[in-house]
């Protein structure tokens, strides 16, 4: 037999994904819609199934809002480039030395690595190397990865800081080591047994960092967007 009361795991739905500023107005509206419908048919369950399809419905529509979807994508691109730096970083740890023959190795413009098909032919070997922490670490870029992120959480608390700007400033800090790798290839010659240390900081930045700014960013926005709704 039906109950006059909406389904509780509705309103759980509801309650988790609505914003907290609608969550009363909206769950408000739909129990006094389904006490009307419930008055209509006491005995059929056609509210409790009206009721559970407005609850989708609406929580489908808060779902894909800029406030849900832009941190979700900004998450899966981050992710997605965590991968390809580490994949990047393993073959030049591990692979052989025809993958060395092309002359953007030497001269700084190493991001061409990702524009080669034999990269996206061999990524898939990185699953079958030994992992290895070694790999990962140098101090230089631990140092900076360590400073840049400091600043950025110093500068998250900023009320002033647009999203914009943030995101901007967690860019610049990430590539900068990068940057810096570019111009040292432009102006010194460097031997072989330097270019992999120098690729190495140019990289190791990227990769400790891209998650994390990742978050700080998506925080960001979400902090943003809860003050402007306050407003």
């Amino acid at each position: 037999m039906a109950t006059n009361t909406p389904p509780p795991l509705a309103k759980l739905l509801l309650t988790v994904i609505l914003p907290a500023h609608v969550t009363d107005e909206i769950c408000g509206d739909l129990e006094e819609e389904f006490q009307l419908k419930i008055q209509e048919q006491p005995h059929s369950s056609a509210a409790h199934r009206w009721y559970w399809h407005q609850a989708l419905n609406t929580s489908f529509h808060y779902s894909c809002t800029a406030e849900k979807l832009i941190p979700i994508v900004i998450m899966i691109f981050s992710l997605i480039t965590f991968f390809l730096l580490y994949s990047a970083i393993a073959l030049l740890s591990y692979g052989d030395k025809a993958f060395f023959v092309d002359d953007f190795w030497y001269n700084g413009n190493v991001h061409l690595l990702f524009l080669e098909a034999k990269f996206w032919h061999h990524i898939s070997d990185v699953f079958s190397y030994d992992f290895s922490f070694t790999m990962l670490m140098n101090k230089n870029a631990m140092l900076w990865s360590l400073i840049a992120f400091f600043l950025l959480m110093t500068l998250k608390s900023s009320a002033r800081l647009s999203v914009c700007r943030f995101t901007l400033i967690g860019m610049v800090l990430m590539f900068v080591p990068y940057l810096y790798g570019v111009m040292h290839f432009y102006v010194l010659h460097l031997p072989s047994n330097q270019v992999g240390p120098l690729i190495a900081f140019m990289w190791l930045p990227l990769l400790y960092l891209i998650c994390p700014v990742a978050y700080l960013v998506s925080t960001k926005f979400k902090e943003s967007s809860f003050e402007y709704h306050a407003l």
